[in-house]
């Protein structure tokens, strides 16, 4: 099967799923300050339509962040969310990996060799 007939069966099976969502997903170093613009900016509307931080990761010294859009089949709005983050001083790279993915077992390296993530940008 084509990568992209699999890729678009995959974003069909979200539709049908009704898992379409998907984080901003974002490495950060410094995570107070980042995390309370983040929540704020989530809480006001002006980013997707909830938010998460993980536990400290001692290897990277890195916390990550999603803020969830609600679907990624949308890229505008995507790309809002991005710009939005950006707008609150979120630098360095940021993926988007939906949930079906995730649902599906999709990771990096796996045996179809799908590319995890939908978007990326680096600032």
């Amino acid at each position: 099967m084509p990568l992209v007939h699999a890729v678009q069966q995959v974003d069909g099976f979200g539709h049908q799923l009704a898992l379409i969502d998907s984080p901003e997903i974002l490495s950060i170093a410094a995570i107070d300050n980042v995390w309370k613009r983040v929540a704020k900016a989530v809480v006001s509307g002006k980013l997707g339509f909830a938010a998460k931080v993980n536990a400290h990761d001692p290897e990277d010294n890195t916390h990550v962040i999603c803020v969830y859009t609600e679907d990624f089949t949308n890229e505008e709005h995507v790309r809002k969310v991005e710009e939005s983050l950006r707008k609150e001083g979120v630098k360095g790279r940021m993926t988007d990996k939906p949930d079906i993915y995730t649902t599906l077992g999709i990771y990096r390296d796996n045996p179809w060799r799908l590319r995890p993530t939908v978007y990326s940008s680096h600032h």
